[in-house]
């Protein structure tokens, strides 16, 4: 796999930047202990000096840091839904800047800008779903992966933002398959003949050098998901997850893998440049 084209500084560049990053860090922390002249608990002293040593070294680690190989995974909210959705990004994956999980398929990320600091801009095509939509990430790079702004943009509801937070998830041996468990796309989604609506049930399973990580998408007229499972199991033929599943309460759903509900691709095969809709493909 090869890391996500970005465009990345100078070494003198980056050195410059990271040298005022953390003058103004340093002037930012004095100015935080004076705490505008009121007097401060020694406990108050420790948890602030905590927080601003944790800030400064994160800022250390990830100054000049790119998005690396491997999953994206953190929950959002879609604008006038109350229930929690899941944005699912892939980087370091053939030669696109990144892809995103639109069931049923993914789509290429077509602006992927990191700065030196560890900013990162992202932007959408337009996506399907009920209605078509846009997405822009404003965030930055963490130690555990990446936080910020995401904004929701569709000519029908406009354009709403939120915070959000995602973990990386490195592939590992996902590209594999193993004995039991074989990475890929699971899926026993059919048209109905009348009205023409998607039916079914459609995992997306990947093993990661940690865990399974499961994205499972329900489909009664158009897709409700990806819901990112919050345990997976192994059990036999098939796979028993614990988490949200488009509902409030949390519940537990098994899937038995079979001649119905399949493996209808693998994971080169889902991330191959002729099954990925690319920036500028007609719709």
């Amino acid at each position: 796999m090869t890391h996500p084209r970005t465009e990345r500084p100078s070494y003198t560049t980056r050195l410059f930047a990271l040298g005022t990053l953390v003058l103004v860090c340093a002037l930012a922390c004095d100015a935080r202990s004076a705490d505008h002249g009121q007097p401060r608990t020694g406990s108050q002293n420790q948890a602030s000096d905590r927080a601003d040593t944790d800030a400064l070294a994160d800022t250390l680690a990830l100054a000049g840091a790119q998005l690396q190989p491997g999953l994206y995974l953190g929950p959002w909210r879609v604008a006038g839904d109350a229930r929690t959705h899941w944005l699912v990004f892939v980087f370091g994956v053939d030669s696109f800047r990144g892809l995103v999980y639109n069931p049923p398929g993914f789509d290429e990320i077509c602006v992927a800008q990191v700065d030196s600091l560890g900013s990162v801009h992202l932007e959408t095509a337009s996506l399907s779903g009920s209605v078509p939509y846009q997405l822009a990430v404003d965030g930055s790079l963490t130690r555990r992966g990446l936080r910020g702004k995401i904004t929701f943009s569709s000519s029908q509801l406009g354009a709403t933002s939120s915070s959000f937070e995602m973990e990386h998830v490195p592939l590992g041996t996902a590209m594999a398959d193993s004995a039991h468990i074989r990475s890929g796309l699971y899926a026993n989604v059919r048209l109905h003949g009348e009205t023409g609506d998607l039916l079914g049930d459609e995992l997306l399973l990947v093993r990661s050098e940690r865990r399974l990580v499961a994205a499972y998408t329900s489909y009664q007229g158009v897709a409700d998901g990806p819901y990112i499972a919050d345990s997976v199991t192994a059990i036999g033929n098939g796979v028993s997850m614990v988490g949200h599943f488009g509902t409030r309460e949390k519940s537990t759903l098994t899937l038995i893998f079979n001649n119905r509900f399949r493996r209808v691709k693998s994971l080169p095969e889902l991330f191959s440049t002729q099954a990925v809709v690319r920036c500028g493909s007609p719709d």
